[in-house]
């Protein structure tokens, strides 16, 4: 009798446990056991692109990640290279420098107020002035680097005799670097009495160069040089 009783018993078991395992999950159930499988908190996660919502997912980057240091690092040289090109204030104090070699620092350009970058002054002008009637013989040779920006030689009348006026860079390395830029006979062509030597672009000369301004002038006109120089 005690082992119909077992038997009864384990039949009872095996056949609850047969019933439990093979129940189907009902169609259109996304819980299992109170395990939501599609929402998170209760909310659908978002899924494409869009703006941030209830159903995206908050991430957490280490402090010490390498690649955020990196982004980091970037970000801050383009701060700084913004902060040196555009004005903070209403003085132009940002700019482009160039360090000579003589010592001697130029700013070439300059942000203004705005932070529109543009070309500013090179050097305060230096002229140097030389009449008389006989040869010209006039020079300007400083002690540094400069730029030659014009040559202006004024004839009290139009000389006949045929020869010219020349304009040479007396270069620092020695005669043969020595250059005649500009060179013209006064005695040909119409406006001779007046002549301009205005390079396209500023001709620059290192330290020790010089600029000289010869002409013969067989005919003894009165004449007027200026030669306009700015210093680096």
């Amino acid at each position: 009798a005690s082992s119909d009783a077992l038997n009864d018993i384990k039949a009872a078991v095996e056949g609850t446990l047969g019933t439990s395992l093979q129940t189907a999950i009902p169609a259109g159930t996304n819980e299992i056991g109170g395990v939501n499988l599609v929402k998170i908190a209760g909310t659908a996660p978002s899924t494409d692109s869009g703006n941030v919502d209830s159903g995206v997912l908050r991430v957490t980057v280490a402090t010490d990640d390498v690649n955020i240091a990196a982004i980091k690092t970037a970000v801050e040289k383009i701060d700084d290279l913004q902060d040196a090109t555009v004005a903070e204030t209403a003085a132009a104090t940002k700019g482009i420098q160039i360090s000579l070699d003589n010592g001697t620092t130029t700013t070439f350009a300059q942000c203004d107020a705005n932070g529109s970058l543009k070309i500013v002054q090179r050097g305060v002008p230096v002229k140097t002035v030389a009449t008389g009637s006989g040869a010209i013989a006039t020079s300007y040779a400083p002690s540094a680097a400069f730029w030659l920006d014009a040559i202006t030689v004024h004839l009290s009348a139009a000389p006949t005799t045929a020869e010219n006026l020349t304009v040479t860079i007396d270069a620092v390395d020695g005669a043969e670097y020595d250059t005649v830029v500009f060179s013209t006979d006064p005695s040909t062509g119409e406006g001779a009495t007046d002549i301009c030597f205005i390079p396209l672009v500023p001709i620059p000369c290192v330290t020790g160069d010089g600029i000289m301004v010869q002409y013969a002038n067989t005919d003894a006109v009165t004449y007027g040089v200026r030669i306009l120089a700015r210093e680096m």
